[in-house]
């Protein structure tokens, strides 16, 4: 099986906590993933596939990375602060959908100077021709990353294969 290439983002591992009254109520073990500790804003989960992403982006040479989601998508938030981080140039094309006033994660595009751009279709294919386009404009190499990241799962069987296993309360 062959390594991905990663790149560490995140404060890993995060904790497993019990949840001890939802536990109690329903009369069964609950527990859950503290992922909104990885240290990196509000990204819980979706550091861990930029982890693999951006790295993908690096090793091809990318120097713009582009995602879409969602007028206040966390993902595409999350991914263009990775991005500049990593010395990339992030370009966000979200849906022009729900709030685009600046709040929320618009806000904080806002304040971390990101270059955000809407586009009034429900497509996503619409989105990434218009990165192609954008992206062959810049004359710069160029990685698009879709929707939300494409990557699940290749933690886990990296993890898997590693022999590695998630019982400790520090998985």
């Amino acid at each position: 099986m062959q390594d991905f290439p990663r790149i560490p983002l995140a404060v890993l591992s995060t904790p497993i906590q019990k949840l001890e009254n939802i536990s109690r109520l329903l009369n069964t073990n609950v527990y859950i993933k503290r992922d909104d500790l990885t240290g990196i804003g509000l990204g819980g989960n979706k550091a861990r596939k930029l982890e693999f992403l951006l790295a993908d982006a690096k090793r091809k040479g990318a120097e713009v990375v582009f995602t879409t989601g969602g007028a206040q998508s966390n993902h595409a938030m999350l991914t263009a602060a990775c991005a500049k981080k990593l010395g990339m140039e992030p370009i966000l094309i979200l849906k022009k959908r729900g709030v685009t006033e600046r709040k929320g994660n618009q806000l904080l595009e806002y304040l971390m100077d990101r270059d955000v751009r809407f586009m009034d279709t429900d497509s996503y294919n619409d989105i990434y021709a218009e990165m192609d386009r954008v992206g062959k404009a810049s004359g710069k190499k160029h990685y698009k990353i879709p929707c939300g990241g494409s990557n699940a799962g290749v933690e886990l069987v990296s993890f898997l294969h590693r022999g590695e296993s998630e019982a400790s309360d520090h998985a």
